[in-house]
């Protein structure tokens, strides 16, 4: 009987691709929590982050699956290496589908270092892809499929006891040649009795130092979770089967205490909120504001994931602004009020530029998120393109506008899948899911619409926003080529231009053979 297991959770490196408009290299708060749970339940604990590690990493694949993907973070052979010998029981994050082909590499390699112990994988990909990764990876023992720190430290009880896993709730694994799903466990209702991130166990400041984050701001960033889940089902999203559809809300005096406490002990001057949806509720936003005004903490944050805009109106706007929200992002989605209806995203475009129009008028920069759906049609991009620009005349900094994502676990995926619209479920496919974001090499799953036109559509609609935006402002260019130059962005845009920058940059030098890098090697970017 082992009395006392060594658990060890794994985060592998990020992927991404050089010309993709978004941030890859952010602290694992999802590890941090099931670290911090398995800690206080008595575990033996090491967090191995590979990102953490080496988060100016950025290393060229040399995978038949990705084309020109790039892995931020360790490598495979050098994630493994820190993985302790006396390791009881390994955990894997694998948060997203288009990873999975790297992440398997490094679990395969994890099994052979490590031949008899149990590896699980958790995470919003395992949650939905839980079939495919059994049958595609034998070195799985098992997925944790949704909210998993009271399931991982169910399994760490288990292997400490010499107890089947067979009955405990929350799993995927295999009864001899068989799949098997064991009962969903229910949602952690006390959100205040979660153990917090164990962030002494990860190199939190290697991202704290490098200015690393979800959102806009350049500083000292911790991230941070006020809400899980989110109470609403649009169609092109998993959090249903993640996370199911109860929002709950964390005290805000909890909140602002462990705010405190990040400020004291790591320097902290800025949050980024990694809640799916943070504003549901008003009273509570406002509370939250109220809380933090009364704290004087003296620090920032910013809502970078996405929010929803029926809480916020100009008194909302305005005790946000005062308490130290600099950045929000809405995700309308589309311009399209047919196809807003088509994917369930229930929201109210007049309403949101009203929204918008009073976080800019405090000082909040807005951004916007668009999806360009598999069942658009040009009248629905003509009236996102429309939306858009009124939104820009409105006062917002800056705007996305992606092609549909066929992500997994969603039930857009699934009616597309069964339609015959997706191919079959492979590696190949997910890898290409990476490819999505990047501004040269999306793949477009409209029937009305080929790749090289939804490229086309995608930088006319982003294009005409900017251009209207500088001719509405004239001094913004200024601003931005300013902001680039100093390292301090203020909007989206600037962040992820600098991301960009800096990612092109490490290329040149690999393609160079500085640093001793070369095709499938390394350089710091």
């Amino acid at each position: 009987m082992i009395t006392r297991p060594h658990v060890v959770l794994v985060r592998p490196a990020a992927l991404t691709t050089v010309l993709k408009p978004s941030t890859v290299v952010t602290p694992p708060i999802g590890v941090a929590y099931l670290a911090g749970a398995l800690q206080a339940a008595g575990a033996r604990v090491t967090v191995v982050d590979a990102v953490g590690e080496a988060p100016q990493l950025v290393r060229r694949l040399a995978q038949m699956e990705y084309r020109a993907a790039l892995a931020i973070g360790l490598s495979v052979d050098e994630t493994v290496a820190q993985v302790p010998r006396d390791a009881d029981l390994i955990g894997v994050s694998s948060m997203f589908s288009s990873s999975w082909p790297h992440d398997r590499r490094l679990i395969d390699a994890l099994r052979r270092r490590f031949p008899t112990i149990p590896i699980v994988v958790g995470g919003e990909h395992a949650t939905a892809c839980w079939d495919y990764v059994l049958r595609t990876c034998p070195s799985v023992t098992a997925c944790v499929l949704g909210e998993g720190e009271d399931t991982l430290v169910a399994l760490w009880r288990a292997l400490a006891e010499q107890q089947p896993w067979k009955d405990i709730a929350g799993l995927a694994l295999r009864r001899g040649a068989e799949l098997h799903l064991t009962p969903r466990r229910a949602r952690l209702d006390d959100l205040e009795a979660i153990a917090r991130p164990a962030w002494s166990l990860l190199p939190i400041e290697a991202y704290l130092s490098n200015r690393l984050g979800h959102g806009t701001s350049r500083e000292r960033t911790m991230p941070l979770l006020a809400t899980r889940g989110c109470p609403y089902t649009c169609s092109f999203c998993s959090s249903p089967q993640m996370w199911t559809t109860r929002w709950k809300a964390r005290e805000p005096s909890a909140l602002v205490d462990e705010m405190a406490d990040y400020v004291a002990a790591h320097d902290v001057t800025n949050f980024d909120l990694y809640d799916l949806t943070t504003i549901v509720d008003r009273r509570w936003t406002l509370a939250f504001a109220a809380e933090l005004i009364a704290r004087k903490l003296g620090v920032t944050y910013q809502l970078a994931s996405g929010s929803r805009t029926e809480a916020i109106d100009d008194e909302v706007a305005l005790q946000l602004a005062r308490s130290g929200c600099t950045h929000i992002t809405f995700a309308p989605e589309s311009g399209s009020e047919e196809a807003i209806a088509r994917h369930r995203k229930r929201v109210r475009l007049a309403h949101m530029e009203s929204a918008l129009r009073a976080c800019t008028q405090h000082g909040i920069t807005v951004s916007l998120n668009f999806i360009l759906f598999p069942d658009d049609t040009i009248q629905d991009v003509l009236a996102t393109w429309q939306f858009a620009l009124r939104c820009g005349s409105a006062g917002a900094a800056d705007m996305s506008y992606f092609p549909y994502l066929p992500y997994p676990g969603s039930a857009l995926y699934e009616s597309l899948r069964t339609a015959g619209r997706l191919p079959p479920l492979s590696d190949a496919f997910l890898a290409e899911l990476l490819d999505q974001f990047d501004l040269t090499r999306s793949h477009s799953y409209n029937a009305r619409f080929s790749d090289w036109v939804i490229q086309s559509l995608r930088l006319s609609v982003v294009g005409s926003f900017v251009t209207a935006s500088l001719l509405n402002e004239p001094r913004k260019l200024t601003r931005m080529v300013t902001n680039l130059g100093r390292g301090r962005p203020a909007t989206r845009l600037e962040k992820n231009a600098g991301d960009v920058a800096r990612r092109l940059g490490a290329v040149w030098r690999s393609n160079r053979g500085d640093a001793g890098a070369r095709p499938g090697g390394s350089a710091r970017a």
